[in-house]
């Protein structure tokens, strides 16, 4: 495709060039024939007198001489047209507000040293014209985006033009994040390339405070989210940030891995019998095997199998399912939670109902990389007066 490949404004100095040549060439034809004709007919009478030597050496210089002249208008009127043509390029390229890159490539996509930049690309660098004119396209790129540089240039060579965004080193060791917009010409048989370069400092800043300002409107949106729940609740539900360890239980006295469904019931009972050894009477075992079932059953569903501890704290056993599946949409657990017979696709079998029913307190983190779920039971039932001491202040 490269070989195919021209620029009209590549090609317009080529065509003036070669009309301004044929015209000089006219020209001067034309003057030439004219002399000659004009100046035999002039001294042909003075043949008889024995002058005509000296005369024909005369006429020589004068033709000399005239086709000089002419010439000499001629060339510089063209060249005078050429420079001109120059400095209004030059001129419309200083003004881009745009750094311009001008460098040699070869037939395999290698970049040569740059040869020839604009005032734009001066102000951005830091380097002067002299200094960036000794050097390559990588030597100004952050070494961090050599292997991007690379993959520009192969679809630069491939579909000649690309546009991508890396970071440069200024002369003051600064780093600019630019937008190059790049497309190879072909010169007769030089390939060269041509870069834009903007400045985008400004986007990138815009972009992070967007970013910014989306993530902290998040968090507040999560964070009151969060505390309805928790008050919906009774104090019973806590949704935590998969982050946050405060959630997490410590130092845990249980650990099994499970992988598949058929180990489940096995892993039940072991987690059951560890609550019995820590004091949870067998009436309160029955109803928190239910809730531990179900757990057990969502990380199978789910994500295949996973890891669960058990532990106690204070009066109270915990129970934790872990798995890497990818998450529950926490936007979603309300309903699945507290509205009996609710269901969609991705929740259907998570059985938080039953699980907040027989359960003390249950907390959960959720994202990406995996769900947990903390299943606690205190070891005798709470009185109506604790419970209500505890979901006022957070006192379990």
């Amino acid at each position: 495709m490269i070989s195919n490949l021209k620029v009209d404004v590549m090609r317009i100095p080529i065509t003036y060039r070669d009309k301004t040549a044929l015209k000089i060439a006219i020209v001067y034809a034309l003057a030439a024939a004219a002399w000659i004709l004009l100046s035999d007919f002039l001294i042909l009478p003075f043949i008889e007198y024995g002058i005509f030597p000296i005369l024909s050496i005369i006429k020589g210089w004068m033709f000399v001489i005239v086709t000089a002249t002419i010439l000499y208008f001629l060339v510089s009127r063209a060249l005078w047209r050429i420079y001109q043509s120059e400095a209004q390029m030059q001129l419309l390229v200083n003004v881009v507000p745009d750094g311009v890159f001008l460098y040699e490539v070869d037939s395999i996509g290698k970049m040569g040293e740059l040869v020839d930049v604009n005032e734009a690309a001066v102000r951005q660098t830091g380097y002067t014209r002299e200094e960036l004119l000794q050097k390559s396209a990588k030597d100004l790129v952050k070494p961090d985006y050599w292997p991007r540089l690379g993959e520009a240039t192969e679809t630069l060579m491939r579909d000649g033009r690309v546009v991508f965004e890396i970071e440069i080193i200024r002369k003051d060791g600064s780093v600019l994040p630019i937008e190059v917009s790049s497309r190879i010409v072909r010169v007769r048989d030089q390939l060269i390339g041509v870069s834009v370069v903007r400045d985008i400092t400004m986007r990138k800043r815009v972009e992070e405070e967007r970013r910014e300002a989306a993530l902290a409107a998040e968090r507040d949106k999560r964070r009151f989210y969060r505390e309805t729940v928790l008050a919906v609740s009774g104090g019973k539900f806590e949704i935590c940030d998969p982050e946050d360890t405060a959630c997490r239980p410590s130092e845990p006295g249980f650990i099994a891995e499970f992988s598949g469904a058929e180990q489940v019931s096995a892993i039940r009972r072991a987690v059951m019998e560890y609550c019995r050894n820590q004091g949870l009477s067998e009436d309160r075992v029955s109803d928190f095997e239910l809730a531990v079932g179900e757990a057990l059953a969502n990380a199978v569903k789910h994500a295949g199998g996973g890891r669960v501890e058990a532990g106690r704290k204070g009066v109270a056993i915990w129970v934790a399912v872990i798995d890497q599946g990818s998450g529950i949409d926490t936007f979603a657990l309300p309903r699945v939670a507290f509205m009996p017979g609710y269901t969609t696709k991705p929740s259907m079998g998570l059985g938080y109902t039953l699980i907040l029913d027989v359960s003390d307190h249950v907390s959960l983190s959720t994202g990406p990389t995996g769900t947990t779920v903390v299943l606690e039971k205190r070891l005798k039932p709470v009185s109506e007066i604790e419970r209500s001491i505890s979901t006022f202040t957070g006192i379990k």
